[in-house]
């Protein structure tokens, strides 16, 4: 049942939520489908934002100058003229010598001058409340008027902008989330306030949130993934290598990661003369070249301190380690909200993520320089040269009678400005409508340079799942459960996908815009940025449900509004996705239910991606990494297509049931006819790897020509033919350790041979399903110039890359 868990909850929660909340939630999309409804021929601006939404579309008020926006000035506010005017189809008239501009609606002509505080209408003549301004060649005029003058109406609140033809588009008293919807269509963000506007949000959601925790139970999720294969999940899901990550510039191996230059945090990092490693509640520095003087220098011990290391960085002389420290809070909850008067008291096992810099100049004296913790679950992190962004998710409890609400503001502490907790304020926190959450997703930036400048945190009300980032561009995805209307007004859910996006600015991650596709994505590598257009291949539906909620692959292209600008819909129904990779003007996308296709995408053009070719073989692939150009290597397992039958042979069931790992290299060079050109089978049903759900299992290298991956193998001995009602036969263990490959587009995957850290008493204690479970399974495969270095939790092993002969070992305490 390995890997089958996170995905089969997330349907269970989104079927149960969707059991209990048809109500609740159809009242929220009829909300949204009204504010739509009411924007229909509206403009919709906001003071000091450069983007409006104009008939259901968001645009960019000047397509050559983004500092064209309304503005206020002297408690005047102030539009761009010629949009305005544009954008509600009137025809207008601009005179450069006079600077002035008369716009004609239809009923009568309204003529306004720079600098000039009356305005004419027709045959009258109204006093402004300032002069037209002419600045950098636009003009702008004071709305009330000018609005008014036009035969429209115009709407105010909190800097919201909406020129329309309803008097009263929105009840400022009682429509508040109507409002905040209509915001959310600029690619800004309302703020939470206060606590009361917070308590306010989730009112109607606590009501219903609190009868699922009571009354039906907690339905909880771990970390795995699933994948739909016979009785023992097959695989899990993986995530996809990096297009640009070829090959480093340096003579020693670097984490396998997705984008240039955007580097990801690891349990192992080499700078090529040493090794850092994560080792349960400790790390530790090694000195690793030449192998033969192979050393431990420094051990730093986190047993005791409520904290667990997970991942590291290297830059310079800097090491930085991110974890989890766990610490204890009580937290009071009143639940006046949900309309029962009494209160309890909740111990909430809290979390921090806890990221602490070190010099390493002496990596025998290793000194701490700075300590910063945040509130929240680790979602992810990414380093962009100084600049280390990390993204947390914070859970939180909902009261409302203690005078302490700092318990559920999100806080982080930061030894660079003092040692006690920073909160963040509800005036400072920012919420995605219609997504509300109890939780907190916080993006933190810290500058590795400069280490008494302090972190900058952003808190917005939402959450996380994955995150794909670029050099320059954030994106958070968070999916959620949505209904969409029928023709005879019944609601159908299925699962939808929010995507965020967060302009970095100097370790700064500033919100600019939301997109929303149908489906789930599968992991980071769903998604990707290219020529400022964002990707992402997500899956619809569901494997056992019929008609138009059966499974459905899609790929959708958004533009810089994070606008859809291109689909490409129903791809290989009744199968899911299994990988997909991104290659700058292609994609390549693995679906599987029985057999494995390989697609070949066509995205040079955003508007239209066409598939462009297909092969169909037997496995799947789970992790796709490209050789070169025309060539990807492809990660998974090998599969058989059992046939099930009654008594009278006649076929009622079809299922296909995965076996070893499979390792093959595909031939893109004619995208109509992709070929399978070379492949390896390791092992039999039960063989697994990390690098079935984690790139960084990797190692490959055609400079050094080695490809390199940790796997344990299982296999079956006196193997017999699989026939009609049979399920394959489990394989039992048989080695646990480094398998070492070179690879060309002549000779194919050739084994150089295995690496093992254990002893022969291994075997006889090792599980016969599960294999060796301990301390001497290896992780993680480096090198560095002609070293090759396999690392276990107790020893590391330096082998000749070419022989893998034998050239020192040491043991990690």
């Amino acid at each position: 049942m390995r890997g089958k868990v996170k995905f089969l909850c997330f349907l269970l929660v989104m079927t149960v939520a969707a059991s209990m909340f048809h109500p609740v939630a159809a009242e929220t999309e009829q909300k949204k489908e009204d504010v739509d409804q009411r924007l229909k021929g509206a403009i919709v601006m906001h003071e000091n934002c450069s983007i409006a939404y104009v008939n259901g579309t968001r645009v960019k008020i000047s397509s050559s100058d983004s500092q064209v926006m309304p503005f206020s000035r002297n408690g005047v506010l102030f539009i761009p003229t010629a949009f305005v005017t544009n954008s509600l189809g009137f025809q207008s008239k601009w005179n450069a010598e006079s600077k002035n501009l008369t716009v004609n609606t239809g009923k009568h002509s309204v003529f306004i001058t720079c600098k000039n505080d009356i305005m004419k209408a027709g045959k009258s003549s109204y006093k402004l409340a300032a002069p037209p301004q002419l600045i950098n060649g636009y003009m702008y005029v004071p709305a009330q008027e000018f609005i008014k003058a036009l035969g429209k109406k115009l709407f105010l609140f909190e800097g919201l902008i909406v020129i329309s033809n309803m008097e009263g588009i929105f009840d400022a008293s009682t429509e508040k989330q109507m409002i905040y919807e209509a915001v959310s269509k600029l690619n800004i963000l309302p703020k939470v306030g206060n606590f009361d506007n917070l308590m306010g949000l989730f009112r109607e959601q606590l009501k219903r949130e609190e009868a699922i925790i009571y009354d039906k139970g907690v339905i909880c999720c771990d970390d795995s993934k699933e994948a739909e294969m016979g009785d023992d999940g097959g695989a899990m899901a993986a995530d996809e290598a990096p297009p640009e990550n070829m090959e480093a510039d340096t003579d020693y191996s670097t984490t396998n990661i997705q984008v240039k230059g955007v580097d990801e945090a690891d349990v192992v990092k080499t700078d090529g003369n040493y090794i850092y490693q994560v080792k349960g509640h400790k790390v530790i520095i090694t000195k690793a070249y030449p192998a033969k003087d192979m050393r431990v220098l420094s051990t730093l011990n986190f047993d005791n301190k409520n904290f667990v290391p997970d991942e590291l960085y290297i830059y310079g002389n800097k090491m930085i380690v991110t974890g989890t420290y766990r610490f204890y809070d009580p937290i009071y909850y009143d639940e006046e909200y949900t309309g029962q008067l009494y209160e309890k008291i909740r111990y909430n096992n809290s979390s921090r993520v806890r990221i602490i810099i070190y010099d390493i100049t002496d990596r025998t004296k290793v000194r701490q320089l700075r300590e910063v913790e945040v509130d929240g679950e680790y979602l992810s992190s990414r380093r962009i040269g100084q600049q280390l962004y990390i993204m947390s998710n914070m859970r939180f409890y909902l009261y409302s009678n203690s005078k302490d609400t700092d318990l559920i503001k999100p806080a982080y502490r930061d030894t660079a400005i003092k040692d006690e907790d920073i909160i963040i304020d509800y005036p400072s926190i920012e919420f995605f409508p219609g997504e509300l959450r109890r939780e907190y997703l916080i993006v933190t930036g810290i500058n590795l340079d400069n280490t008494n400048e302090g972190a900058k945190v952003s808190a917005f009300l939402g959450c996380g799942d994955d995150a794909y980032v670029s050099s320059g561009n954030m994106y958070i995805s968070m999916t959620g459960y949505k209904s969409f209307k029928n023709s005879d007004s019944t609601y159908t859910y299925d699962s939808c996908t929010f995507i965020y996006r967060f302009g970095l600015n100097d370790g700064k991650a500033v919100y600019t815009g939301k997109g929303e596709v149908p489906g789930y994505a599968l992991n980071q590598f769903s998604m990707d940025e290219h020529d400022r257009y964002f990707r992402i291949a997500t899956t619809s539906g569901y494997m056992w449900w019929g008609d138009d909620n059966t499974l459905r692959n899609n790929l959708y292209v958004l533009d810089d509004m994070m606008n859809i600008c291109g689909r490409l819909e129903n791809i290989a129904p009744e199968e899911k996705i299994y990988s997909a990779r991104f290659m700058g003007d292609r994609c390549y996308m693995v679906t599987f239910k029985t057999i494995d296709p390989l697609f070949v995408i066509d995205m040079k053009s955003p508007s239209k991606p066409k598939v462009l070719g297909e092969l169909k073989i037997p496995g799947y692939s789970d992790y796709l990494h490209p050789y070169d150009e025309n060539h990807v290597i492809g990660f998974g397992k090998d599969a058989v297509e059992v046939s099930f039958k009654d008594n009278n042979g006649k076929e009622y069931n079809k299922r296909a049931f995965s076996l070893g790992m499979k390792i093959a290299l595909f031939d893109v060079r004619d995208v109509s006819r992709p070929v399978q050109k070379f492949y390896k089978v390791i092992g039999d049903r039960g063989t697994y790897s990390e690098l079935l759900y984690n790139h960084k299992a990797l190692l490959f290298s055609r400079q050094k020509n080695v490809l390199a991956f940790p796997v344990t193998v299982m296999t079956v001995k006196n193997k017999k033919p699989i026939g009609d009602n049979q399920s394959p036969e489990y394989g039992t263990f048989e080695f646990q350790g480094a398998y070492v490959y070179s690879l060309d587009l002549k000779n194919g995957f050739k084994l150089k041979g295995r690496i093992t850290h254990l002893f022969k008493e291994d075997y006889k204690t090792a599980d016969d399903e599960y294999g060796y479970q301990g301390s001497r399974n290896i992780k993680r495969i480096l090198f560095v110039k002609d070293t090759l270095y396999t690392l276990s939790d107790e020893k590391i092993k330096a082998n000749n890359i070419d022989t893998l002969k034998e050239i020192n070992t040491i043991d990690i305490q």
